[in-house]
């Protein structure tokens, strides 16, 4: 298959993702609209895979003249902000794609510039419940702070050889990158994450490496020691960031943890003593250029897929400190033992173990993230060849796939190459239950209680789910995978899907931020609240859902959750106050004023008084008129009420309004729907704790 033919078959593919996206998210969500879907798809290449961005991005759909965004990221440990805005083209004719010249990628470029600009200035005109009104807040607030503005555009056209660019505005740097279809297929089959780096050391900097070969090294694999300067480390690490530490977790996870205190002191008082103080780095390359200088010594002048396995934390920490003290870091040296392991065979052997041997803590340093971990390949093995039980009692034969590696599932399927044969495999592994390792690693921790982890994104969540597996092994508690253990993840899993549903359904009131991170909250404080034990989760299996009473309880938790996350983060970044482990302390032991159904639920009630507590509560509803719900005056007169009183929360203010709005805009159906019910009751009742006269108004029960 030549270049064209395979883009060809990529951009077929990608239709037919962007379709079922659209139609069906994989999270269990409501289906997306195409420009949506593919942003979302776009943003898990770009974090997942590219490493474009190192965190999760949230979409944040926006669009007005001139101005629109679909995506944003904000980290604020590097100073650095992410827009990114979609083009795309929707055509559905294979794989056929459009071209986008100059003028229209610039043009586009000038719309979401004009989103950060009219943010920072306080001039854009969005409603103050959208998501893209808190995005703007946020640009308003930390805009002083940044260094970086990521430009980027992304787009299933192409735009041919068209590169990116640079601009100053004042102290920040704005950066103008192009995602098209072609790059994208690039990075699809260049069969590795990202391409290897490859450090020139002659352009890096001025002063030579010189090195020392160790007599021991055999065909194939060679050791070296050497010196390296800090300022050569920071220029590397300024240049390449976290791609340097791809080959070990813990320098992945440290170089994003606290920078150490200890490293940071000596950095800043005793640079002259910190060779002494520090156990330096631990690196592996493929190959090498040296230039022979005396028996066994060599200067260094290149290397190929440079790799720091150990040593994350001082790279991080000597960045850090100086970028942010602007202080001379020409005194520090640090120790280099450099592994070069040309040979392909040796390398996947020994590169893991030198990652894991290379470091003290082993307990957390044996953490190594291939799809072929026993665990991984285990849990694929259970979902190939176990049954889904049919909720309806019919004849389904249904599986769950999990997606261990990237792309499987469809893979898997090619591999069918009838279109009858590819109807059965999609009857038998449906779209809806495909998991991928990183779906499994959120629901996972979110009932390990911890959130703070969720909130990290995908792949770090999933690095950390993998140190915990890990540990468990080293504890001698180690995990046995086994199909009871699946048929519980699989909940889990199912778990998660139900609570972003519940968060989804709140989507019209509260804007549809941050759905995964709240159900990590939402879930780890549920376990908190009754006990991991006493979910049944085999039941949530068997019925492949949970019920209604458990959805009530979910949607009451994750309002209670994000009253207290707007309090607590004020016009700061939530995202970022949901990554802190002090912000989970401070949920779980928060007291929240909860209702009796949920205290009832909480305190362990049988399933029979839990079903007669909702059955009053229908009963009651039932025989309650509902006409209130269309009474456009009321809705009115409550908002006002609660605007000029301040006696109704924000939240009951913007939710009076929708209620009206939804029966001036000819949209009075919405109003029935069984979230818009509840914020209606949400909004009756604390009116009535306040004081509103309801006299007036019909089919209101005192």
């Amino acid at each position: 298959m030549d270049d064209n033919q395979s883009l060809s078959l990529f951009i077929e593919n990608l239709r037919g993702e962007v379709l079922s996206r659209a139609a069906f998210s994989s999270d269990g969500e409501e289906g997306k609209f195409s420009e949506e879907a593919f942003t979302d798809w776009a943003s898990e290449i770009l974090v997942e895979e590219a490493e474009e961005v190192t965190s999760d991005i949230s979409l944040c759909t926006h669009q007005a003249r001139g101005v629109k965004l679909n995506a944003w990221h904000l980290n604020d440990q590097e100073n650095e902000l992410t827009l990114i805005i979609t083009h795309y083209s929707n055509i559905n004719d294979g794989g056929i794609t459009d071209r986008l010249s100059k003028t229209e990628v610039d043009k586009r470029f000038k719309r979401v510039k004009r989103f950060f600009d009219e943010s920072v200035r306080g001039t854009l005109k969005v409603d103050d419940a959208m998501v893209s009104f808190q995005v703007g807040k946020v640009i308003r607030n930390s805009w002083k702070t940044l260094d970086v503005v990521k430009l980027i555009l992304i787009t299933d056209c192409i735009t041919g050889d068209m590169s990116g660019s640079e601009e100053i505005e004042g102290e920040i740097k704005f950066d103008y990158r192009i995602w098209d279809i072609e790059k994208f297929h690039r990075q699809a089959t260049s069969g590795i994450v990202s391409e290897p780096i490859t450090l020139d050391f002659d352009e890096i900097s001025d002063n030579e490496i010189t090195l020392v070969k160790a007599k021991d090294s055999i065909k194939g694999y060679a050791t070296y020691l050497g010196f390296l300067s800090g300022e050569l480390l920071f220029n590397m690490y300024d240049k390449h960031g976290l791609r340097l530490l791809e080959k070990n977790v813990r320098a992945f996870l440290q170089a994003r943890s606290n920078v150490n205190k200890g490293i940071r002191d000596t950095i800043l008082h005793h640079p002259e003593k910190f060779l002494a103080y520090n156990n330096g780095l631990t690196i592996i390359a493929d190959s090498v250029e040296l230039e022979s200088l005396e028996e066994s010594t060599y200067r260094l002048k290149t290397a190929k897929n440079f790799q720091i396995v150990n040593g994350g934390q001082t790279c991080a920490s000597i960045w850090y400190t100086k970028e942010k003290n602007r202080i001379n870091i020409s005194d520090i040296q640090l120790v280099m033992k450099l592994n070069v392991i040309e040979d392909a065979n040796i390398s996947q052997e020994m590169a893991p173990k030198i990652s894991e041997y290379s470091n003290s803590q082993n307990a957390v340093n044996i953490a190594d993230f291939s799809a072929n971990d026993d665990y991984q390949i285990d849990i694929e093995k259970l979902s190939l060849s176990t049954y889904v039980p049919d909720p309806t009692g019919g004849s389904g034969a249904t599986k769950w796939f999990y997606e261990r590696a990237r792309g499987s599932y469809q893979a898997t399927k090619n591999l069918e190459r009838t279109s009858a044969r590819m109807r059965a495999y999609d009857k038998k592994f449906p779209k809806s239950q495909l998991m991928t390792k990183t779906t499994w690693a959120r629901a996972q921790m979110a009932c390990l209680c911890r959130p703070h982890s969720v909130s990290w994104g995908p792949m770090i969540n999933f690095k950390k789910f993998v140190v915990y597996i890990k540990e468990q092994k080293h504890i001698k508690s180690e995990i046995e995978v086994d199909l009871n253990y699946f048929k519980e993840g699989v909940a889990k899993e199912i778990l998660f899907r139900k609570v972003l549903k519940v968060i989804q359904g709140q989507a019209a009131m509260h804007g549809g931020d941050n759905k995964p991170h709240l159900a990590g909250y939402a879930i780890s404080l549920y376990v908190h609240k009754v006990g991991i034990n006493k979910i049944n989760f085999i039941e949530i299996w068997e019925k492949q859902s949970i019920d209604d009473n458990m959805k009530a309880v979910f949607d009451e938790l994750v309002i209670k959750i994000r009253d207290l996350l707007k309090k607590e983060a004020g016009d700061g970044n939530r995202v970022t106050l949901m990554k802190k482990e002090d912000f989970w302390l401070k949920v779980k032991s928060h007291p929240f004023k909860f209702s009796t159904f949920v205290k009832n639920h909480f305190d362990g009630v049988k399933n029979q008084d839990i079903q007669v507590k909702k059955d009053e509560e229908k009963e009651e509803e039932d025989n309650t008129k509902q006409d209130y719900l269309l009474n456009s005056d009321l809705w009115r007169d409550l908002e006002e009420w609660g605007k000029s009183t301040g006696n109704l929360e924000s939240i009951n203010v913007l939710r009076a309004h929708d209620l009206y709005m939804n029966i001036i805009l000819g949209k009075p159906h919405k109003n029935k729907t069984s979230g818009m019910k509840r914020s209606a009751k949400l909004i009756i009742i604390e009116a009535k704790e306040n004081g509103f006269d309801f006299s007036s108004y019909d089919g209101i029960i005192d």
